[in-house]
């Protein structure tokens, strides 16, 4: 079944790129390939796998929040790979600049324009982020990700039970251009940090709850 909806899932964007092609526009077409968490074991042998990541859909580990995104335009963006923190809603204002288009005041508040990114290859303009499940969890600023709450999965596969989050006090520490499988917790390396990161997420989290850009 897994092959099957790989399988499914490549004849589909065929189908597409081929519809683009035929209409004359495949070179004047954003095409951008995502998605918006990993894998699920709730489903086991179906739910796919985050190897080497840790962690799934529902948690904030990388293997949670980390997808591949693919970005097509020919003769505008040049072929690469490029590793620097991007978010999905991040497309919202890169798009809106892109096509020329308004922002509405108080509109995508948390969405920043990765145009230049994209297109120049200049670094991400995203350098920090909140990692949620139902509540704040996680907050990565550059390389450094503190994790104040976790969870290795999402749901029981048997049961269908969702697991609760558990509380990390103080909070895991990780270098996430040394460590992205998130193993080795280095918060009693660098306390300074960790105090650092935790009043900036306070204040990320009342910026979020209060409706103001962070």
């Amino acid at each position: 079944m897994y092959g099957d909806v790989i399988e499914e899932l490549d004849a589909s964007i065929g189908t597409i790129m081929e519809a683009l092609k035929n209409a004359g526009i495949d070179d004047n077409t954003i095409v951008i390939f995502t998605s918006d968490n990993g894998p699920w074991t709730m489903f086991n042998e179906f739910g796919g796998v985050a190897t080497p990541m840790r962690g799934e859909k529902s948690t904030t580990w990388e293997g949670g929040d980390r997808v591949p995104c693919l970005v097509r335009w020919p003769g505008q963006i040049k072929p690469g790979l490029r590793e620097e923190l991007m978010l999905n809603y991040d497309m919202y204002a890169t798009l809106a600049n892109i096509t020329g288009s308004d922002i509405p005041a108080g509109h995508a508040i948390d969405s920043l324009d990765a145009s230049n990114y994209l297109l120049k290859g200049t670094a991400s303009p995203r350098i920090k982020h909140v990692h949620y499940f139902h509540q704040p969890m996680a907050f990565r600023k550059g390389k450094y990700k503190l994790h104040f709450f976790t969870r290795e999965r999402s749901r029981d596969p048997i049961t269908g039970k969702r697991d609760p989050n558990l509380t990390q006090d103080p909070p895991l520490l990780f270098d996430m251009s040394k460590d992205p499988q998130e193993k080795q917790n280095i918060a009693s390396l660098h306390p300074e940090m960790v105090r650092q990161l935790s009043k900036e997420y306070e204040k990320t989290v009342e910026a979020i709850k209060t409706w103001k850009p962070f």
